[in-house]
């Protein structure tokens, strides 16, 4: 099922904040938001949503990733948004190049063709620059929803800035949002202070993702997996996929949920090859959860041998 045909199941309340923020950085009251939880857990898709309903009501959007193999490069994510608004915004692109003595220390690009001089390293006078090309290229009333994604991959530098947005966003037009793993920013990470300070600023918003709920989660399963299949035979393949995409997403409550569908499915028609085939996966994902070995081997055993005594070889397992 393509990406943009599942719905945003559960998070309601989330969606609601992020749309008070935008109405209220039109009207000239920007605000930095903090997007964290897990990974997988739907930060990208929540601000995903959001980017294409403001862009849909004629909002501005930009967007720029962090990537692990890009960590050690200064102002990665914020050097991925503007080369993204080179197609997409391209009035945010030309207030940059008329910038470019100074952002061509964010997109050295910008300096080819120009006499080579001093770069200022003054980071005050950088981010000013940058906020002014947002904010002068930015059309009538219209608030700009700017994701830097994935930040717990950012460099310092990237850091800096948002640090340094976050003291001036309450006058512009301007919705910030940074999204970050919790997990990869804990206590003993030195941008723990930092956050911790953020989350104290009365211009930032803190939106923490959580687990869905059980009703939340069926419904999102029944987004993936409309419709069961009548046969015994393709079923296992069927909820294996949806049970594998939601681990993916690093949802184990709902591939736990995905295969105990499929168990209540296949115990209704009695379908014992069926029943082998959720238990099995069901154990594999218990496993990974509790990391109890010892009863994980001893229910694989129990599982190996109604195998056999189904006609089930290694390869359908």
């Amino acid at each position: 099922m393509p990406q943009q045909t599942v719905p945003i199941v559960g998070r309601d309340e989330l969606l609601d904040q992020l749309d008070l923020v935008l109405a209220r950085a039109a009207s000239g009251a920007g605000s930095v938001v903090l997007i964290y939880g897990a990974a997988g857990i739907g930060k990208t898709r929540l601000c995903e949503q959001v980017a294409r309903e403001h862009r849909d009501h004629g909002g501005r959007v930009l967007l720029g990733r962090a990537a692990p193999e890009e960590s050690a490069i200064a102002f990665a994510p914020v050097a991925d948004a503007l080369r993204s608004a080179r197609r997409t915004e391209p009035q945010l692109w030309e207030a940059v190049q008329a910038r470019s003595d100074l952002l061509s220390m964010i997109v050295p690009e910008l300096s080819a063709g120009m006499e080579a001089k001093n770069r200022p390293a003054d980071h005050p006078v950088l981010f000013e620059a940058l906020l002014d090309a947002v904010e002068e290229s930015a059309r009538g009333d219209e608030a700009t929803f700017w994701v830097l994604d994935d930040v717990h991959w950012a460099d310092d530098a990237t850091w800096h800035f948002i640090h340094y947005a976050t003291r001036r966003v309450a006058d512009m037009n301007l919705v910030l949002a940074i999204t970050y793993r919790d997990e990869e920013i804990g206590p003993a990470s030195p941008r723990w202070m930092g956050l911790v300070r953020l989350k104290r600023d009365p211009h930032v918003l803190s939106l923490l993702l959580y687990r869905l709920d059980s009703n939340n989660a069926r419904r999102l399963i029944e987004a993936l997996a409309p419709v069961l299949p009548a046969d015994g035979e393709s079923m296992p393949s069927l909820h294996s996929q949806a049970a594998y995409l939601a681990w993916l997403r690093g949802d184990s409550e709902l591939a736990l949920m995905h295969v105990e569908h499929g168990l209540e499915a296949a115990d209704r028609r009695g379908d014992d090859r069926s029943m082998w085939w959720a238990q099995h996966h069901h154990i594999h994902i218990d496993y990974r959860l509790t990391g109890d070995r010892s009863a994980a081997i001893g229910a694989f055993r129990d599982n190996v041998v109604a195998a056999k005594a189904l006609g089930i070889t290694d390869g359908e397992a």
